[in-house]
């Protein structure tokens, strides 16, 4: 935990989506052609 609260490991960010594109945002889940997390955000 504590590289966590340090800053040292930081999660892998594929993309930020805003809720109007979660479509898009699950079409890219389902391609699998994405590396690390998707987020969707209101």
């Amino acid at each position: 935990m504590a590289f966590v609260e340090q800053g040292r490991l930081q999660p892998l960010l594929f993309g930020t989506y805003r809720l109007q594109q979660v479509a898009l945002a699950q079409l890219d889940f389902k391609g699998k052609a994405h590396f690390g997390k998707l987020v969707v955000v209101a």
